[in-house]
């Protein structure tokens, strides 16, 4: 069986294009609506270029409507997520979506770019990187309201392994 590698290139491309749809806002910050199977806004807002040193305390302090603000990290994101060179990322993360909105909204004049994270199952998706120590639960019971309840039913293997879960019963 043969294959055209410029038609697979081609409807790879318009994949990409259907499946991830991206606008810029003000400022260059970006919106991105995801549409992967089982994508997952998360409350973490990606600084780039990354911020060296930043801590949670420094940046309740240097940016607006961070009171909120969980933890900072920072990981290496690689040249096929940034379609450039590998670089450095900082990710602020906080309790919901709405906060990384506002946060997001009121720092525009910062020199980062500041956009919405996302997470996928979809190993396909542009962009992305595979996360080594994460995993996404899906068709959780509608009878599980909160976080907490989720986290109560995993193993307890899972629960003491756990740094940081996020719950959405919207999707």
């Amino acid at each position: 069986m043969g294959s055209d590698p410029l038609l697979l290139k081609q409807l790879n491309e318009l994949k990409d294009k259907i499946s991830t749809n991206l606008t810029s806002q003000q400022n260059e910050n970006t919106v991105v609506q995801c549409n992967f199977k089982d994508c997952i806004k998360l409350p973490l807002l990606v600084m780039l270029p990354s911020v060296g040193g930043l801590t949670t305390d420094i940046a309740k302090n240097t940016y607006s409507n961070c009171d909120n603000l969980q933890s900072v990290f920072s990981l290496v994101l690689s040249k096929d997520v940034l379609l450039t060179s590998e670089a450095q990322a900082t990710f602020l993360r906080f309790e919901t979506i709405d906060e990384v909105r506002t946060v997001q909204q009121m720092n525009n004049g910062t020199n980062q770019n500041l956009t919405l994270a996302h997470v996928t199952s979809d190993v396909s998706s542009p962009h992305s990187m595979q996360l080594k120590s994460a995993f996404i639960l899906t068709s959780i019971p509608k009878t599980f309201k909160t976080e907490r309840e989720v986290k109560d039913q995993l193993p307890a293997i899972l629960k003491d392994k756990l740094e940081w879960m996020y719950y959405s019963s919207s999707t």
